[in-house]
């Protein structure tokens, strides 16, 4: 874990002039990414921005933990004088599952068909970070098939 941590911080350092943007999933490896980010941004004081898309259709404890986490952040941030930004990405009305399922008559997404994907969390997270000026940092395991 060190050598992960110690990687993650040198990264972050070569970007501390910028503002460091953290796409944050609420799952175990952005968590990780945003806590190490948090963490040095402390100690170099320098602007984090994290991002995370809301589907607007998450299973609700998964929702709320992120949410909880995102409030937990403002709160660390407050207190411990680190600059940071929230922001939440949300699709437009016409991109949601709603919209697309009931009112358009898109079938049920599938592994073959996963239009969801691209408007309920692609789509609003290009629109936000497209407005913001920074370097983007989003978790992966080395691992992880791609």
């Amino acid at each position: 874990m060190k050598r992960v941590k110690d990687r993650i911080k040198r990264i972050l350092r070569q970007h501390r002039e910028e503002t460091v943007i953290i796409s944050y999933s609420g799952g175990k490896d952005s968590t990780v990414l945003l806590h190490l980010s948090l963490e040095l941004a402390k100690e170099e004081r320098f602007k984090i921005v994290v991002v995370h898309s809301d589907t607007l259709v998450e299973n609700p404890v998964v929702h709320e933990h992120a949410f909880l986490t995102l409030k937990k952040v403002k709160d660390y941030c407050l207190s411990e004088k680190v600059e940071c930004e929230v922001k939440i990405a949300k699709p437009e009305l016409r991109y949601t599952y709603w919209v697309n399922t009931v009112g358009k008559g898109y079938p049920l997404p599938s592994h073959r068909f996963r239009w969801c994907q691209d408007k309920l969390k692609m789509k609003p997270v290009r629109k936000l970070i497209a407005e913001l000026d920074g370097v983007m940092f989003v978790a992966t395991r080395m691992d992880e098939s791609r």
